[in-house]
């Protein structure tokens, strides 16, 4: 008999079943069934009794020091279910294939079914919890309130809500319609127009009955609003919290930002096994509530999405989402709640208050501003009618009124005289996010998406965006499934992303070592090009350390550079000898910027494509330019010109008698391929290469104000003359509403590059676009130089230009942005835009004039020195793609049909 059972047997035990196959490792598991029957029976479904999946004997470290029995005990007392998972000490019970099983086993349990166990009846139990062994759990602990925290008018929207695409999509539902003291509420003719009548709670007509459907009801305020038994609906905001118990020392905390009506959901589906693969790798877990409208939450009606009749919210987030009105201070009141759990009780909630990393999907992934500094300061994302950001308390609705609390400040902001940090230190953000709020020093990101995932991946992307112009410490994955969290291989790096997830978060939350994840190799000979991934930032200084060699030791020389934040760095050779076997080589000896060494050698061997490669004479003439007898009496198909130059610069190829048939342009690195067919159908060979010693320069004054904005031309306080953005107008998008969303897009500038459209003979061209901003407030102002867009699959190309900056009140302030032309991903040059959108950032403020000024646009041309030239002939025939050009995928995963 195991300790537990023997230890724990005033309570109910059953008999131990073992099970040979746990149907994802393929190893046994017994499982044993504990409740205290002084409790009364085990409760099915929404709010019944929580069921702990306890998981002992497993092939990780145990981070709790506290014994089983005392845990499980104490469980037991609180009125759990606790279900013993017994690993058995199998050595493949680890991660992350211990992530996936105990997930399958959970599914299971929320059915109803272990493979047979009695013990459970036939039906649905939700409420589960994976906990690791010396883990123990703080479930529904409020954090929040919608009477006591939320926006002004917050209760006056839900009761709006409640009159109006409630009672319209959840109509035939009956519930019991009567005050406290038994006098029957007035009914109202349903919005479909049917009459209202009385009813029994068995749903026999009574004209004195004190239930009624929900179309006929008309809640006259928030006090009317009631679950189906006629109490009063809940307007408090919950978390759970799953933590070891006696750490040897702080843990961090990973939380998930609900995205579901039931709180215990969001972790619990099949493909979501993320928070108990943070739980057995040492993480202190949290499942935070998401705000939605309280009807909308499952122990109440459920889901709920607008009313189809014009003149309502259909559709939108708005309908069930109070997260529009307080995500600001939802999120933030939950990350100081956690950090206010460990600076009150210490001894239980021993948490890394420095290490709390946030991941969420979809609508749960709108918490990206927590990476900010200071992110309780931001303003939300939308007001309500008549109100600029203030909350209940601000405006003074302090006085309690029935059930309705009054307001309040916002909670967990001091710990005595402490204040309370209210960001994150990591976040995930899936399938969803926010751009708007990236800026220098956001704490690391990681992101991912499936490309067929609509807006999302376009969402996804501008974050991408974002991360790389302000230099964040950034990952970034393309999942092979649509709209869900990490899973399966990535499509650039073809790696496990669920593997790099928990190697990124354990760099920059637990401390680890910086590892070298993956590397890939374009072996195409027209743009070869090696990339490397790490798990944390690595340095500039320690690239040096990386070796790239053939087997007789002749290093490869070319130039790395790196991007969001050292993660991802990428290398191109200066001459790459064809059809060679090559060896990468980090070294463990590469510090991250953490100052820890690389946790193992990295290699990684990959073959130069098959081609030839030709010296092409060139002859330099008094003029500076060159003339240059490429051969071109064959097939020009896989066939280039390539370009080589100390430096970036620019060549306008010719005739032999001055006409102009493309040009090129030379990247940072000096290099630059130009396919052989462009030319046809030249059939001399003689070229006349001229240098482009007229960079693009222009000064740019052309814009076009976005809807809704107020702009004219007129002068900055200073006198400067300036593009004056004065406002927007209010629209009333609903009856008693307005909608004040942001950013809010106030102008564009036209044609930044000039009226020449971008074609094929420009790629590779480079600017600089800059322009002073004077603002009369401080808030975010967004550039977004949107590179290329496909609207109709709402896909935007992630290496576009996109930059937040933070004003300063009466100041001016430089903004500088470059941009590159390339060949673009989705669509071709031909949608390239050449404007750039300044938008602005809040609402509360949104009215106060912002200036600009002094746009000016410079084109990179540096001298033609040291030019060769070469013919390459890709002899592999492989087809040059763009970085990043793969055929769209979209797998099912082993539980989709």
């Amino acid at each position: 008999m195991l300790p537990f059972k023997k230890n724990l047997s005033d309570f109910v035990v059953c008999d131990t079943l073992r099970i040979e196959d746990d149907l994802h490792i393929g190893i046994p598991y017994e499982v044993t069934l504990l409740f205290d029957k002084k409790n009364g029976d085990i409760i099915p479904g929404i709010g019944g009794t929580p069921i702990i999946l306890y998981v002992i004997n497993t092939n990780t470290e145990r981070v709790g020091q506290d014994a089983d029995t005392e845990i499980i005990g104490g469980m037991l007392r609180r009125g759990y279910a606790v279900l013993v998972i017994d690993y058995l000490s199998e050595e493949k019970a680890c991660p992350p294939a211990l992530d996936w099983s105990i997930q399958n086993i959970r599914r299971k349990v929320m059915g109803g079914d272990i493979d047979g166990i009695f013990t459970l009846p036939d039906s649905s139990y939700p409420e589960t919890f994976v906990v690791p062994a010396g883990y123990d759990v703080s479930l529904s602990m409020p954090y929040w309130a919608f009477d006591k925290h939320g926006a002004d008018g917050i209760l006056e929207k839900i009761t709006e809500i409640w009159n109006n695409d409630f009672r319209g999509t959840k109509g035939d539902v009956l519930i019991k319609w009567c005050y406290a003291d038994g006098t029957l509420k007035p009914l109202a003719n349903g919005l479909d127009g049917t009459e209202p009548m009385r009813y029994r709670k068995d749903g026999t007509e009574c004209e004195n009955g004190e239930y009624a459907y929900i179309k006929h009801t008309l809640a006259r305020d928030i006090t009317d609003c009631v679950k189906p038994d006629g109490s009063p609906i809940d307007l408090n905001l919950y978390m759970h919290v799953i933590y070891p118990k006696s750490p040897g020392k702080p843990v961090p905390v990973m939380c998930l930002a609900g995205s579901t009506e039931h709180l215990a959901s969001g972790a619990a589906t099949q493909d979501r096994p993320q928070l108990n693969g943070a739980a057995f790798r040492g993480y202190a877990c949290v499942m935070i509530d998401y705000g939605y409208t309280p009807m909308a939450r499952a122990d109440h009606y459920g889901y709920f999405d607008g009313y189809p009749k014009k003149g309502y919210v259909t559709g939108d987030n708005a309908t069930y989402s109070m997260s529009f009105y307080n995500d600001k201070r939802i999120f933030c009141a939950a990350m100081r709640y956690i950090r206010y759990l460990a600076l009150s009780e210490p001894e239980r909630y021993v948490f890394d208050t420095d290490a709390i990393g946030i991941y969420g999907n979809s609508k749960g992934s709108w918490m990206t501003f927590l990476g900010e500094k200071e992110p309780e300061k931001l303003p939300s994302k939308r007001m309500l009618a008549g109100h600029h950001d203030e909350t209940r308390f601000d405006n003074g609705h302090t006085e309690a009124c029935g059930t309705i609390r009054g307001g309040e400040e916002q909670p967990w902001q001091f710990f005595g005289d402490l204040r309370i940090k209210s960001e994150a230190e990591f976040i995930y953000s899936s399938c969803g996010g926010l751009h708007d709020s990236i800026t220098d020093g956001h704490s690391p990101m990681f992101i991912s998406c499936n490309r067929t995932d609509s807006s999302c991946y376009s969402t996804s992307n501008t974050m991408l965006a974002a991360c790389r112009a302000h230099n964040v410490p950034c990952m970034w994955v393309d999942i092979p499934l649509p709209h869900t969290l990490v899973y399966g291989n990535d499509l650039l790096f073809n790696t496990d992303t669920y593997s790099a997830f928990f190697a990124f978060t354990g760099y920059y939350l637990h401390h680890d070592s910086p590892r070298a994840l993956c590397a890939r190799a374009d072996i195409s000979a027209a743009s070869f090009t090696l990339k490397l991934r790490f798990s944390g930032g690595i340095p500039e200084s320690e690239m040096a350390k990386v070796k790239i060699a053939d087997k007789n030791g002749n290093e490869l020389c070319g130039k790395w550079r790196g991007e969001l934040g050292g993660i991802d760095w990428s290398f191109t050779p200066s001459d790459i000898a064809p059809n060679t076997d090559y060896i990468l080589t980090v070294p463990d000896s590469i510090l991250g910027d953490n100052g820890k060494a690389l946790s193992d050698k990295f290699t990684y061997a990959f073959s130069s494509p098959a081609f030839e490669k030709t010296a092409v004479p060139i002859e330099e003439k008094a003029s500076g330019e060159f003339l240059a007898d490429v051969p071109l009496n064959a097939s020009t198909e896989y066939k280039y010109l390539e370009f080589l130059s100390e430096g970036g610069c620019g060549f306008a190829i010719c005739t032999e008698d001055g006409q102009i048939l493309t040009r090129v342009f030379t990247n940072a690195d000096g290099r630059c391929l130009l396919p052989l067919h462009q030319l046809s159908p030249l059939t001399s060979g003689k070229l006349l290469i001229k240098p482009i010693g007229d960079k693009f320069d222009s000064s740019s004054t052309r814009y076009t104000p976005c809807k809704r904005a107020i702009i004219e031309d007129g002068k900055a306080p200073d006198g400067t003359p300036a593009i004056v953005i004065k406002g927007f107008e209010s629209v009333t998008e609903h009856p008693t509403e307005e909608f004040y969303s942001y950013p809010a897009a106030a102008v564009r500038l036209e044609n930044l590059l000039g009226d020449t459209p971008v074609s094929v003979s420009d790629i590779g061209r480079r600017f600089n676009i800059r322009f002073r901003l004077y603002d009369t407030s401080s808030r975010y102002v967004n550039l977004d130089l949107s590179h290329v867009t496909s609207r109709e699959n709402s896909i935007t190309d992630h290496r576009r230009g996109h930059m937040n900056l933070i004003t300063k009140a009466n100041e001016w302030i430089e903004a500088s942005i470059d941009y590159t032309v390339y060949e673009p991903i989705y669509t071709d040059l031909s949608a390239v835009t050449k404007s750039m959108t300044v938008s602005t950032y809040g609402s509360g403020n949104i009215m106060n004039p912002l200036y600009i000024a002094d746009v000016h646009v410079t084109e990179y041309i540096g001298d033609a020195k040291g030019l060769s030239l070469s013919i390459i002939t890709d002899t592999d025939k492989i087809s040059a793609l763009p970085e990043g050009k793969l055929d769209i995928v979209c797998e099912k995963s082993p539980w989709q049909k």
